[in-house]
């Protein structure tokens, strides 16, 4: 029993490279296998229930585990039988011992337990959930989390098998109790050839039984040449076959020995024979075409004589964790990227301001018959496109979104045909399948623009890549842009992975399909992770920013690729079903004048300069500081003169709420305007809505002109 119940040099290794919850499974799942095996060629079992116990409470470093028979006397009262303990180095045994698990002594004090226990009950949980006088049987043993299965044969409670913890669990201790109800249904299954004195025949029914039951592992005993003879239902789920069908079939007929490496049947062999264990990681599909990971332990099965008959597989799912792991490494990655992306934009901010104010000012002064003012035009277009992918940074840093507005998709994409087909290889075919009617959606449309192109692009590098791998002049590649219009509902999210961050409801689709190079599984997974890439010179943040803006607008997009065939991406957003008017075109204002003093803050030089230079030559009397400290102090030397304070929302020292907090406070009274890289709504969600105006960086002369005199004239009006 001890070389069948320790840890294989295999598991260990294996075990080391997981994560700790990956590790535990990996341990736990060896524990049971070797436990299962020994168990169902053991001629005497009993003589194992020390090893048993032993084992349980070492693999899952608890306090206290033990086993004990229980009987009725005449009088019908219960008492114990043999009892086998195992404790831990955290364990504190009390010199009298706790009725419950004592040695031949009446338990009437545990009523409830055994109530419990003797109709297959668990009892799983807190010490402190537990009732008053149970606290104080257990307080004794210095436990805090304990479990307690019911060990039944033939419809009778025999005893149970307990593990108690000093410590509570991390978690809910969900693989504690699986590995502690499968080893209780085996202990059973084997004491009830022992108490009913079946055949072995019967033995192994009964115990193929219970194991068919788990819902916990996949179990799946075979003979030497791998050929079904025991299959679960869990094993039905996950892979498509009855056990009508599996029965008799070996796994390398059903494939599922497949793994990433290929078959592994023959490692298999070697490391039972070799190392009395074989642990891996493979991942499967099921009949509905969902992937699982499942985490496999294979150990042998022997006879009475120690002669191998054949393999037990247990195996554990660990999709859904190995999907949070994912989910919250995802979401650090984000932030991480997100910081990094917000601070180059807030500082690349302020070098457009002096790019875009200055070149208004020039052209202002040119006229616009002067043969520079072209140039001058030329210069503030590039700025406008250099501030608008500073937005997007800004909406990547926050997950936010900026000027959205009523759209249509097809649209859109249609406009950027011209600027899409540039970008692609020389002869590449752009097809269009657009869906009359399409709904609205309420989104950003410069973000919209980059989704749609940095798509495009990917599917335009995925057909030079096999241009280049078939070598074949004559393969120009077809990239097919499509729209849709569909419901969701939450099942649905389920499938896509997406129920937690999306809700259920209209969508409108756009399909962007190449015939390209294709990619496999594990690539199509990593894709929207930032920077990962399979360019050479790729820096992987396209489709990652890709993915955080339709994320952002309350959407998702799912992937479709096939190796040499190619790649389909689909965007949902979510559709805007309200009645539609059209859009007002905004007039352009000239600037606003006026007399008034006005405190500006902000700590980058060439911005407070163009602020002073705008606002002083329409006439306003304008007072700077570089920071907060700062501005404290000029509000204090110039009380009662100043009409309204400007403040950029980030600077060094006090910034953000506490800056206006203290704004407000030393101000009161004088409206206040905050200048931010950020929108709007952003803004105001950081100073709580404490400032009466708000002017988004870069901004233009005119603008400021227009934002501040808006300000003074609301305040005006008020004090009326």
């Amino acid at each position: 029993m001890t070389s069948a119940l320790k840890h294989d040099e295999l598991s260990r290794a294996h075990a080391a490279q997981a994560g700790p919850e990956q590790a535990k499974a990996a341990r736990y799942l060896d524990c049971l296998a070797g436990i299962t095996s020994q168990l169902l060629a053991a001629p005497d079992p009993w003589s194992l229930i020390p090893d048993i116990v032993s084992c349980v409470q070492e693999v899952t470093a608890a306090s206290r585990c033990y086993l004990f028979e229980c009987r009725r006397t005449e009088d019908g009262l219960w008492h114990t039988g043999q009892r086998f303990q195992a404790l831990g180095q955290t364990s504190a045994e009390p010199e009298g011992g706790l009725a419950l698990v004592g040695r031949d002594e009446h338990i009437a004090d545990c009523q409830r337990w055994i109530e419990l226990l003797s109709t297959g009950h668990e009892i799983v949980g807190r010490v402190t959930d537990l009732p008053e006088p149970e606290q104080l049987l257990l307080k004794a043993f210095q436990a805090q989390w304990l479990a307690v299965m019911p060990l039944i044969v033939d419809g009778r409670w025999v005893g149970c098998l307990g593990l108690e913890a000093s410590q509570e669990q991390e978690r809910d201790g969900a693989l504690e109790v699986a590995l502690l109800r499968a080893v209780a249904n085996t202990v059973s299954a084997t004491l009830g050839r022992v108490v009913a004195d079946t055949t072995t025949r019967q033995v192994n029914a009964l115990l193929a039984g219970i194991l068919r039951s788990s819902k916990d592992f996949v179990l799946i005993a075979t003979d030497l040449k791998f050929r079904v003879l025991l299959y679960n239902n869990v094993a039905e789920a996950v892979f498509g076959y009855t056990e009508a069908e599996a029965t008799g079939r070996s796994l390398d007929e059903l494939d599922i020995l497949e793994s990433a490496t290929g078959d592994i049947s023959e490692d298999i062999v070697a490391a039972v024979f070799e190392e009395d264990g074989y642990n891996t990681t493979v991942d499967v599909r099921d009949p509905r075409g969902d992937y699982h990971t499942l985490e496999i332990n294979v150990t042998g099965m022997q006879d009475e004589h120690g002669t191998l008959t054949g393999y037990l597989l247990i195996a554990h799912d660990i999709t859904e964790k190995l999907r949070v792991e994912r989910r919250s490494m995802r979401s650090e990655r984000m932030e991480s990227v997100g910081l990094l992306a917000g601070g180059i934009a807030h500082d690349f901010n302020n070098i457009l301001m002096g790019i875009l104010g200055y070149a208004s000012l020039i052209k202002d002064s040119l006229g616009p018959e002067h043969e520079a003012a072209r140039m001058v035009e030329i210069i503030e277009q590039s700025g406008e496109r250099a501030a608008a992918l500073t937005g997007e940074l800004l909406a990547y840093a926050r997950g936010g979104k900026y000027q959205s507005v009523i759209l249509r998709l097809d649209k859109q994409t249609q406009e950027l045909l011209n600027i899409i087909r540039t970008n692609l290889p020389k002869g590449v075919d752009v097809r269009f399948d657009l869906a009359p009617d399409l709904p609205h959606v309420l989104a950003d449309p410069v973000q919209m623009q980059q989704v749609i192109m940095n798509i495009c692009l990917n599917a335009g590098d995925a057909i030079r890549e096999k241009q280049q791998q078939l070598g074949d002049p004559g393969f120009c590649g077809r990239i097919k842009i499509s729209t849709q219009h569909y419901g969701l509902d939450l099942s649905q999210l389920v499938h896509y992975e997406v129920e937690d961050e999306v809700l259920p409801g209209q969508f409108v689709v756009l399909g962007i399909e190449d015939d390209g190079i294709g990619m496999t599984e594990q690539t199509r997974r990593q894709i929207f992770e930032p920077f990962f890439t399979t360019k050479f010179a790729g820096r992987g943040l396209g489709l990652a920013a890709v993915d955080g803006i339709v994320r952002n607008h309350g959407g998702f997009i799912s992937v479709e690729s096939t190796p040499g065939v190619g790649t389909r991406f689909l965007i949902h957003l979510p559709a805007y079903l309200a009645a539609v008017d059209d859009e007002d075109e905004t007039p352009t204002l000239p600037k606003a004048q006026g007399t008034e003093t006005v405190l500006l803050i902000d700590d980058e030089e060439v911005v407070r300069q163009l602020a002073l230079l705008t606002l002083a030559n329409l006439g306003y009397e304008v007072l700077l500081a570089k920071d907060g400290r700062e501005a404290l102090n000029v509000l204090d030397e110039h009380r009662g003169e100043i009409n309204l304070v400007i403040s950029d929302l980030l600077m060094p020292g006090l910034s953000g709420n506490e800056l206006i907090t203290r704004l407000r406070d030393a101000a009161a009274g004088i409206p206040l305007m905050v200048i931010s890289g950020y929108d709007k709504q952003t803004a105001q969600s950081i100073t709580k809505e404490m400032a009466e105006g708000f002017l988004r960086k870069p901004y233009t002369p005119e603008a400021l002109s227009r934002a501040v005199r808006t300000v003074l004239d609301e305040a005006a009006a008020k004090d009326e």
